[in-house]
């Protein structure tokens, strides 16, 4: 499962070269059962959920079962949210920023979901005192969350029409001006030769040791818990730039402020299945069959699945003792 953090790339300078810049800070995570599992009982959740639907009598007909289809497949995080607003009510969680975030446009979603899991992940010791089922929780969080800005970094065309390149490029602009402000400044260095210096960019990244790049980022991580929240970001850059950096930071302080863990990773996982989903219902098919000749995609396999249970608009199997109809779009 291929990975992107914009955390790592923002902490680094900027390569001219486009081709080594996407080698150097794509990494890949094993796939492992417990994913599996987490993603394969929410499809199974969200199709019993649809089946409850469906045995309405307001929803039998096919027009109005295709309608239905279009709208569970147009979910992207309202339901999460109202669930766990009647099952933990009595937690103090500002509900508005978590709404305001899924209510954007998708891209803006990933970018800002992104960058808030990966401070949220980075910025508190809570490790030691999480149990066995919210540690997989905060680990499936932070690789879905990467895989996720890998698809809209390097292919694009698999997610819904935007303009998530632009935001990522203004994102990045704004995090790697931020924390180089925050560095202190070092004197007496020389010009280093232009070849010299793109040869060190391209092997510092596998000259840190792991301690030192988690320290790097927890650093980081923490100045950006630091940034002014009351604010609106809007109010402070205006509208030209398309940064979501300080968005991400109002949401990750949102999500730290819920003294739960489990309850805070749970969330976060659960939001990213979501997106997940979303993002598999509405990648073209040709899209999906595009990336086979590269190894395939997870995303391909997760629409695959939801088009067996029939959650999906692309495929729709009709009921009953006839032999069934395949509708492809």
């Amino acid at each position: 499962m291929a990975q992107y953090s914009l955390l790592w790339l923002s902490l680094k300078e900027k390569c001219s070269i486009r081709i080594i810049e996407e080698l150097r800070y794509k990494e890949f995570e094993d796939f492992n059962k417990d994913y599996r599992q987490l993603i394969f009982k929410h499809v199974e959740e969200k199709f019993e959920e649809f089946e409850k639907q469906r045995a309405q009598p307001e929803v039998r007909s096919t027009s109005t079962l295709e309608t239905a289809i279009k709208e569970f497949c147009s979910q992207r995080g309202k339901g999460i949210l109202e669930k766990y607003q009647k099952q933990k009510s009595e937690v103090k969680i500002e509900w508005s920023i978590l709404e305001w975030s899924i209510s954007v446009e998708f891209d803006q979603s990933i970018l800002i979901w992104h960058m808030a899991t990966e401070i949220c992940y980075y910025s508190k010791d809570e490790i030691a005192n999480l149990s066995d089922e919210a540690k997989k929780c905060r680990e499936f969080s932070l690789h879905m969350s990467r895989y996720m800005l890998y698809l809209l970094v390097i292919s694009p065309f698999m997610l819904p029409a935007g303009i998530g390149f632009i935001r990522f490029r203004d994102t990045r602009a704004e995090a790697m001006e931020f924390f180089e402000e925050q560095r202190p400044t070092s004197r007496g260095e020389g010009t280093v030769p232009a070849l010299l210096k793109l040869s060190r960019k391209i092997c510092s990244c596998r000259s840190s040791s792991i301690v030192e790049v988690e320290q790097r980022r927890k650093e980081a991580c923490m100045m950006l818990l630091e940034v002014r929240t009351d604010v609106p970001p809007m109010k402070v850059k205006g509208d030209r730039s398309k940064s979501v950096l300080f968005d991400a930071c109002r949401l990750a302080s949102t999500l730290n402020a819920i003294s739960d863990s489990y309850l805070k990773w749970n969330l976060l996982k659960d939001m990213w299945l979501e997106l997940l989903a979303y993002a598999a219902c509405h990648c073209r098919g040709n899209d999906h069959a595009r990336q086979l000749g590269q190894g395939g995609e997870l995303l391909t396999h997760v629409w695959i699945l939801m088009a067996h249970f029939g959650l999906t608009e692309q495929f729709q199997i009709s009921q009953g003792h006839a032999r069934a109809r395949l509708v492809t779009k």
